[in-house]
């Protein structure tokens, strides 16, 4: 609980995003009131590319529920990604504002992230 009471007194306007287990992924969902929320399995999808940067892992897979399989010393392991709202909406900014340069994800997926981005709200 102090790990949730700590991402809670953080800015508000600093968008926070990370990967973790299901379970403590859905306990943040309920303690933060949906503040954070899992990221839809299609966008942590086509994120695909930018998380293995991001994170420093190796990736493995990302199944359409949004389970990230990451590589670790100790085998495989599932994740979920969750974000809070101002991260929703540095993500709805970059995509509205045509500046992907901090998103290195193909143009061609750009219209399908901003229907994934709307969805977000």
């Amino acid at each position: 609980m102090n790990g949730f009471r700590e991402l809670m007194s953080k800015n508000p306007h600093t968008p926070i995003w990370g990967l973790m287990p299901d379970k403590l992924c859905r306990a943040l969902e309920v303690f933060s009131k949906k503040e954070f929320r899992k990221l839809p399995g299609l966008l942590v999808k086509t994120l695909l590319p930018f998380l293995g940067k991001a994170l420093g892992v190796q990736v493995l897979s990302v199944s359409m529920t949004g389970e990230v399989t990451i590589q670790t010393p100790s085998g495989p392991m599932g994740k979920y990604a969750v974000g809070n709202g101002a991260y929703r909406d540095w993500l709805k900014d970059q995509i509205d504002s045509g500046d992907t340069s901090k998103l290195p994800v193909p143009q061609s997926v750009i219209p399908i992230l901003k229907g994934l981005v709307a969805s977000l709200s």
